[in-house]
């Protein structure tokens, strides 16, 4: 039986990486893999947008631009194709960053080896096939309930939440970058504030509020155009 041809991505500025990349996925079984390599974020984005990619492989350190916000503005493009990101940087925080944003999985290059790789890349890819199964099953009645749920949330955030909200959002946004915080110092900030909001009902305060917690980090570590937002 012949291989499954697989259109990469590799994001990556480094020759002997991309070499190595390339090595390690010609030891993967079942598969053959045809690289397109790129080395910054703008030319990663270019590529992905005229379609026809089945797998990104994306270096967390760019010479041009910044992995987790090319992988955010992957992700803006097309939710599903599984993107594995690939980091020298040691700590658990960046691994943890990057799969929040979107990434299938995160592999560190100090101990990247044929198996590692092929495990992470044939586990993303039979996700991405299963959930393209799902959807071409899912029909349309299934669908539409689904959508005026989704409507309904729209509108009722959308009317609790006027222009006061937003104004408050973007005084936050200023203040945070003028005084340089982390994402984890948000974090704490948030957390501060949620113990001086009553619960509601059932709900936490901070399960009420995490959409604010979400937008905040958007804003200040993601990639989303100001006209966007």
């Amino acid at each position: 039986m012949s291989s499954r041809i697989i259109q990469v991505l590799h994001v990556e500025d480094d020759v002997f990486q991309r070499r190595l990349m390339a090595f390690h996925l010609s030891n993967i079984p079942d598969y053959a893999f045809a690289i397109c390599g790129v080395e910054s974020e703008d030319e990663a984005v270019a590529k992905f947008r005229k379609g026809g990619t089945d797998l990104v492989l994306l270096d967390y350190q760019l010479a041009e631009g910044d992995g987790l916000s090319c992988l955010r503005r992957l992700r803006q493009l097309d939710a599903v194709v599984p993107i594995v990101a690939v980091s020298g940087v040691a700590p658990p925080e960046i691994a943890t960053e990057l799969v929040r944003a979107g990434a299938d999985d995160c592999l560190s290059k100090h101990e990247l080896s044929s198996a590692a790789l092929a495990r992470s890349v044939c586990q993303a890819l039979a996700r991405a096939d299963a959930f393209r199964r799902r959807t071409v099953t899912t029909g349309l009645d299934q669908l539409l309930p689904i959508q005026e749920q989704f409507d309904r949330i729209c509108r009722t955030f959308a009317a609790q939440n006027g222009s006061e909200f937003m104004a408050r959002l973007e005084e936050f946004e200023n203040a945070a970058r003028a005084a340089n915080l982390t994402a984890g110092q948000v974090q704490r900030l948030f957390e501060a504030a949620c113990e001086q909001v009553p619960a509601a009902g059932t709900l936490s305060a901070k399960r009420l509020l995490r959409p604010v917690l979400l937008e905040a980090l958007l804003r200040l570590f993601g990639s989303m155009p100001a006209g966007q937002r």
